[in-house]
């Protein structure tokens, strides 16, 4: 038996990058972020034409990197527009054509490692818990 799944419900904010805590990291481009209970996901990108790679991180309050997700595709450059946000989701196009949703869940959740979009690279095992869920958006 598993237990309940809490419900979505601390909207999401796009925050001001002048209120990021954290330095950017090495080699990275910041290009948004949002917060929740003190807890951050940021959006950071390469800047290396035509293989253009986006970072999705989740921090904690001390800037340590809770989960990473990258999107990646080779000779493909990707440039982030954010669309939209909602209570547990961000919408956003990376590469053209192809709008993508980044949910952060409040309580991590099991997952496969298959991903539905493709480009989407963990560093985790094949079997795991997960707060950041990448999918197509409508």
């Amino acid at each position: 038996m598993t237990a309940p799944i809490r419900e979505e419900t601390n909207a999401l904010a796009l925050a001001d990058k002048a209120t990021f805590p954290f330095p950017t990291p090495e080699g990275l481009v910041y290009e948004a972020h949002f917060t929740r209970d003190q807890e951050y996901l940021a959006f950071f990108s390469e800047d290396c034409p035509y293989e253009e790679t986006l970072h999705i991180q989740h921090l904690d309050d001390s800037g340590q990197v809770k989960e990473e997700v990258t999107l990646s595709a080779e000779y493909t450059g990707g440039v982030f527009q954010f669309i939209d946000a909602r209570a547990n989701h961000i919408d956003f196009i990376f590469w053209p054509g192809l709008k993508i949703r980044a949910e952060w869940l409040l309580e991590p959740r099991f997952m496969w490692k298959a991903e539905a979009v493709p480009g989407v690279q963990r560093s985790d095992k094949f079997f795991r818990r997960t707060q950041i869920i990448i999918t197509k958006s409508d």
